[in-house]
């Protein structure tokens, strides 16, 4: 199947991305406080920056590619507009990026865990993917949430990333067939050997071969597990505590006034809702 691309939006597309990451990081926005966090020096900086220079045309190349790839999956989800298409990036970011890295990682420098900034996070099996990937030396271990009160029984939540058609796409047949196989035995079993999640068929928790002895551990959690209603306020919920995690890590804000603040915006949309 043949997808039709505008190459020169693509092109700009890398181009726009390369401005953005070199704003972002420049003393105009972020580089005094990103230097503060990972603990560089000013004479440590000024040889990134030029080991950096060497990089920049393979960024570039591989940021090309990203927006290339990205083109073909807009076209064949048929998004025709700008919303459209932002709705087919914002699926394709849940499936493929906030799946694999839920927690902020970024570059290895930039993540809190790894960097030791703070003693633990609450996070899920898909961290095993990602501590192989960025700190596979590291030395850590895991054990259940915390409970508010001693003596109170441990739980967890199970959720998952829905897969959709979009309407009128140009492309539904194929489309299909791809949900039918991320959703059938062999996408699953790609899907929790690769990336460390649990699957959504039973008959799959059965094969040993998908968990390595660590993973195979969060099989008995599934007893204890509820499941996260798909509401609106889910989206405001999530993004709340993001926000709320990101100012503790970069030391502008309590723990407990952090998590306030998210109290403070949510609770009165789950009050509506009974919740």
């Amino acid at each position: 199947m043949e997808a039709t691309i505008n190459y020169l939006a693509v092109a700009l597309a890398a181009l726009a991305a390369m401005a953005l990451g070199w704003l972002w990081y420049s003393p105009v926005m972020f580089q005094k406080r990103w230097m503060k966090e990972v603990g560089m020096k000013p004479k440590d900086a000024a040889r990134a920056q030029q080991e950096g220079v060497k990089a920049m045309g393979f960024m570039f190349l591989a940021t090309l590619v990203m927006a290339y790839v990205l083109a073909h999956f807009v076209d064949y989800l048929g998004a025709t507009d700008a919303r459209e298409a932002l709705w087919a990036g914002s699926w394709i970011w849940v499936g493929f990026v906030a799946t694999v890295m839920p927690d902020p990682a970024g570059p290895t420098q930039e993540n809190a865990f790894i960097t030791g900034k703070v003693a633990m996070v609450i996070s899920g099996d898909w961290k095993f993917n990602q501590m192989a990937q960025l700190a596979p030396d590291t030395n850590y271990g895991f054990t259940y949430i915390p409970v508010p009160n001693e003596g109170d029984e441990s739980a967890t939540w199970a959720g998952g990333w829905s897969a959709a058609l979009i309407p009128d796409s140009d492309a539904p047949d194929e489309a299909w067939r791809f949900i039918q196989y991320l959703a059938g035995p062999e996408g699953q079993a790609v899907y929790t050997k690769d990336t460390f999640h649990m699957p959504t068929l039973s008959a799959l928790l059965e094969d040993d071969s998908l968990f390595d002895e660590r993973h195979a551990q969060f099989r008995a959690l599934l007893e204890t597990a509820h499941s996260r209603p798909p509401l609106k306020v889910g989206a405001l919920y999530w993004d709340a505590l993001t926000s709320a995690q990101g100012s503790v890590e970069l030391n502008t804000a309590e723990p407990e006034a952090a998590l306030q603040e998210v109290a403070d915006a949510v609770q009165p949309e789950l009050d509506v809702l009974g919740c």
